[in-house]
């Protein structure tokens, strides 16, 4: 699914949610990317599922439970983005924050893949706003 990640001129954060300062409401930088799920499974890993490339390590209970909001990113995107790096992902008229602390394989381009234990989880296009 194609997603659309916005740059933006700086942000406020009231109370855990995120809006837009009333004086930069326009993204400065856009960039498309494809959006998708995984789990920490050695099918859609490597022989490390639980530890990322960040080196944190996967507390799958926690992930169960919903408090883990982490998301891997494509190798051509780590020039934008740092591990710990906080994005904002709108989808399916949410708008959720993942944190980056992993690494896609090299195969894949333009993309950022959310962490979840459920793989059907998102399955939408949405935005990703910096």
């Amino acid at each position: 699914m194609k997603i659309l990640i916005l740059l933006l001129i700086p942000t406020i954060l009231n109370s855990g949610d995120f809006c837009l300062n009333a004086i930069y409401k326009k993204p400065i930088e856009t960039l498309n990317v494809n959006v998708s799920v995984y789990n920490p499974s050695i099918s859609q890993c490597d022989s490390t599922p639980l530890l990322t490339a960040s080196g944190a390590m996967i507390d799958t209970i926690l992930l169960k439970q919903g408090k883990i909001k982490w998301c891997a990113i494509s190798k051509n995107l780590k020039s934008k983005f740092k591990f710990n790096d906080t994005i904002h992902l709108q989808h399916e008229g949410v708008l959720e924050k993942y944190i980056v602390k992993d690494v896609m394989d090299k195969r894949y381009f333009n993309k950022v893949d959310i962490l979840h234990y459920n793989r059907k989880y998102c399955k939408t296009k949405g935005k990703i706003i910096l």
